[in-house]
């Protein structure tokens, strides 16, 4: 593998060698060779048949790694072939198509993706529904709505009586196989709507969160409304912030902080009198982070330190005293579909 990924150093002279050794009787040559087409930054224009090929390997990791790299290459003659690839035998395989065609952003996309709902596989499932939103299918809302009755009929031990609703007609895979409870495919769900964005995927956002039983799925409709960052997205997360329930209140807080909204200071200042010495450390960097970059919210923590000075604030001073030190903190990294980290500073 170290000897094809320092062909890429090569840059587009690389391309030439690489695509040869897909052709190799070696497996391990095969996938290294992978390995290295996927760092490359030259992929625009490259010819993909070999690539192509690879997707038909019988080495399950090769074919894994082929529809990965094309979804990298921009070239819509892949978007065949990987809807193909969403039958795969190997369920890695069906996952990596599915986020490649998402990448590649064809409308012809749709409709496999969809059908592919159905999978008995999660992990597919939940890169099924981001890529229905990275190619903006708007039918992504009803799946949202569906999901929502269907736990809603499960949960109340009752039967689906609903296949005859609007949103059964594209969603019947998903009605009739989706094991409910699943809230791993809820929250791609809420993440999905944050990609497309607009007052009604914050809409239905806000209901999840008011209405979702799972804390996992509530905690993903605050992630995404902090990406969202509309106006009445900030609002909602504002009143979210005060909630009792600390994992919940603490997604707030970090998409305000990330916001740089002063809606963030007076209960960072709340928890900076925590009895969990974790928690008010927590409070301080962020306290530190949003003051640093918006001085409305540094003249509110100020005043209200000037107000309240108790040794409760000890951790605020420090908070303010590092801000002074560092002007130019950095943002944090909120891109959630490479950082499953979200809002780490």
């Amino acid at each position: 593998m170290a000897a094809s990924l320092s062909l890429v150093k090569f840059g587009k002279k690389a391309l030439v060698p690489l695509l040869v050794a897909l052709e190799s009787q070696n497996k391990q040559t095969r996938e290294y060779a992978l390995w290295g087409l996927e760092e490359s930054k030259y992929l625009e224009g490259v010819n993909i048949s070999k690539i192509i090929e690879a997707l038909k390997d019988p080495e399950p990791s090769i074919r894994i790694k082929a529809a990965s790299v094309l979804g990298k290459t921009g070239n819509l003659a892949a978007v065949q072939p990987l809807i193909e690839a969403l039958n795969d035998a190997e369920h890695e395989t069906r996952q990596y198509a599915a986020e490649a065609l998402g990448r590649l952003g064809d409308p012809r996309a749709i409709q496999p993706l969809r059908d592919a709902l159905g999978d008995n596989d999660r992990d597919e499932r939940e890169m099924c529904i981001i890529s229905l939103a990275m190619i903006q299918d708007q039918e992504i809302f009803s799946i949202f709505k569906e999901l929502d009755i269907g736990y809603r009929l499960i949960h109340n031990g009752k039967t689906r009586k609903n296949e005859s609703s609007k949103y059964a007609i594209h969603l019947e895979p998903l009605s009739k196989k989706i094991v409910r409870g699943d809230e791993i495919v809820r929250q791609a769900s809420a993440l999905a709507l944050s990609i497309i964005g607009g007052p009604r995927a914050t809409k239905i956002l806000i209901q999840v969160y008011n209405s979702d039983i799972c804390e996992g799925v509530r905690v993903k409709a605050l992630q995404a409304l902090g990406i969202i960052g509309s106006t009445q997205a900030k609002q909602f997360l504002r009143q979210a912030a005060t909630d009792s329930a600390a994992i919940l209140k603490w997604e707030a807080i970090r998409a305000l902080v990330y916001l740089n909204d002063t809606g963030a200071v007076k209960p960072l200042l709340g928890l900076l009198k925590d009895l969990s010495p974790g928690n008010r450390k927590r409070a301080s960097l962020y306290l530190s982070q949003i003051t640093s970059v918006n001085p409305t919210a540094l003249q509110l923590a100020r005043a209200s330190l000037i107000k309240n000075k108790k040794p409760d604030y000890k951790e605020a001073t420090k908070a303010l005293k590092f801000l002074e030190d560092y002007k130019n903190t950095s943002r944090p990294n909120l891109n959630y579909l490479e950082d499953e980290k979200y809002y780490e500073f």
